[in-house]
C-alpha cells in the first residue's frame, strides 16, 4: 500500500522486454533507474500493458513488483485497468513510456486526477493515425521527456507535444558497472568462447532487428577481412532475425568470425573483453551501448544517426559513418583496429564526456521533477 507521506509514483510501459525473451534499451532503463529513486521520499512501482516477461524476476530481485495487465498496445480496456491502479494505489505521477503507455497513460491521469510525465526514447516510422492518437492526448501532457534533442525535436513536431513542458534528458548508466578489468574479462571470455588470445575482438550490442544494421557491419567486415584475418565478432543479442543473420554470415565466409551469443547480462565483461564496440544503427534515438563501451574504455566506431552525434564527437570521442555504408563502416573499422594510437586517443578523450551519462543526476533530475508535479508547482528547467 502507498504511503501517506511519500510520493507515489508509478512507471509504465507497453512492454517489460520482447516475446522471444530479449530485452530492450527500455528493459535495462528500468533496471538502472527504478531501485535507485530514493524510498525515503518516494514509493516507486512499475506497471506494463502487456503480459510477464522474463525479465520481470531481475527486476523483482531489485526490490520492484511489476504488475501486468495482459492488454495489447491499443486495447482501450487499458485505459480503465490504469484509472483503477491509479485510484486503488494513490499514485501522484505516472512515468510513462511507449507508445500504448503514453497514449493510455496521460487519458488516466487525467481522468483518475494524476500527473504524468511522458518519456520518448526514439524517433520513429509509425502509421499516422497512431500520431494522431498523440496529438489528440497532446494538450494533457504535464511534462514530456526526450533521450536526446534529436527525439525531443521529431517527436514535439510529430506529437504536438507542448514546447514549454517538454525537455531533453539523456539516458544514464551506472558507470562504476563498466569499470571492469579488461584483461581479466579477457581472458575470462576468451575461454568461455575459445577465442584465441591474437583475435582481434569486435563487438555489436542491440536486438538482432533491421534498425541495428547487422546485415550492413557483416558486409562492411567481409571487406576487410584479409586485413583482420583472425578477426572474432561478438553479436550481444537476439531478435527474430537471428537465422537470416545466420545465414548471412555464413555466405559471406564469416561463418567462423562471428559468434552469436543470444541474450547475456554480462554485458560489462564483454565489452571489457573486446578491442572496439561497433554500432551499424540505421535508426537510433540515444543507444546506451555506446556509453556503456566508453565506460569500458574500448574505442567505438558508430553510424551517423538520431541522437548518436549529440553524445560522440567525429574522430575525437569516435568514429562517426554514413547509416547502410558497409564501405565507410568497414574502412572505420580496419583504421581503429590497424591504429593503436587512435584506438587509444578514442578511449582517453572519451574518458571525461561519459561523465556526464551517469546515472545518478539522470534519477536526480527524474525526482525533481516528481516532486514539482505531485506537490502541484511548475516544474522548473
Amino acid at each position: 500500500m502507498p504511503e501517506p507521506d511519500k510520493i507515489n509514483v508509478l512507471f509504465v510501459n507497453d512492454h517489460l522486454g520482447y516475446a522471444d525473451g530479449a530485452w530492450h534499451g527500455v528493459t535495462r532503463y528500468f533496471m538502472n533507474v527504478l531501485p535507485r529513486v530514493d524510498v525515503s521520499r518516494f514509493t516507486v512501482g512499475a506497471c506494463f500493458l502487456r503480459e510477464r516477461h522474463e525479465a520481470a524476476t531481475a527486476l523483482e530481485s531489485l526490490g520492484i513488483t511489476p504488475l501486468f495487465l495482459n492488454r495489447r498496445t491499443l486495447d482501450p480496456r487499458a485505459f480503465t485497468d490504469l484509472v483503477r491502479v491509479i485510484r486503488t494505489r494513490r499514485i501522484d505521477v505516472l512515468h510513462l513510456c511507449g507508445m500504448g503507455g503514453t497514449f493510455w497513460g496521460r487519458m488516466a491521469a487525467r481522468w483518475a486526477g494524476c500527473r504524468s510525465v511522458a518519456q520518448f526514447h526514439e524517433a520513429s516510422t509509425m502509421p499516422e493515425w497512431v500520431a494522431f492518437l498523440q496529438r489528440r492526448v497532446a494538450p494533457w501532457t504535464d511534462w514530456s521527456l526526450a533521450v536526446s534533442d534529436t527525439v525531443r525535436d521529431w517527436c514535439g513536431r510529430r506529437f504536438g507535444l507542448p514546447a514549454d513542458r517538454f525537455e531533453t534528458l539523456p539516458n544514464g548508466i551506472p558507470i562504476e558497472q563498466f569499470a571492469v578489468d579488461r584483461a581479466e574479462a579477457r581472458d575470462q571470455i576468451n575461454r568461455e568462447l575459445h577465442i584465441d588470445d591474437a583475435s582481434p575482438v569486435l563487438a555489436i550490442v542491440g536486438r538482432l532487428s533491421w534498425e541495428k544494421g547487422h546485415q550492413c557491419l557483416f558486409e562492411a567486415l567481409a571487406r576487410i577481412r584479409s586485413d583482420l584475418p583472425n578477426m572474432t565478432l561478438l553479436v550481444i543479442g537476439d531478435g527474430e532475425l537471428r537465422e537470416t543473420l545466420e545465414r548471412s554470415a555464413g555466405k559471406l565466409g564469416l561463418a567462423n568470425h562471428i559468434r552469436f551469443l543470444g541474450f547475456r547480462t554480462d554485458v560489462a565483461e564483454l565489452l571489457a573483453a573486446s578491442d572496439l564496440c561497433v554500432m551499424a544503427s540505421l535508426d537510433e534515438g540515444m543507444p546506451l551501448a555506446i556509453i556503456e563501451a566508453q565506460a569500458s574504455g574500448v574505442p567505438v566506431v558508430t553510424t551517423d544517426v538520431g541522437g548518436i552525434p549529440e553524445i560522440v564527437e567525429n574522430e575525437v570521442t569516435a568514429l562517426l559513418v554514413p547509416p547502410n555504408d558497409a564501405v565507410a563502416l568497414g574502412d572505420a573499422i580496419r583504421r581503429v583496429m590497424l591504429d593503436e594510437t587512435l584506438a587509444r586517443q578514442l578511449v582517453e578523450r572519451s574518458r571525461s564526456t561519459v561523465q556526464r551519462y551517469g546515472i545518478e543526476p539522470h534519477v536526480h533530475r527524474l525526482e525533481a521533477i516528481y516532486a514539482s508535479l505531485a506537490t502541484g508547482g511548475r516544474v522548473s528547467s
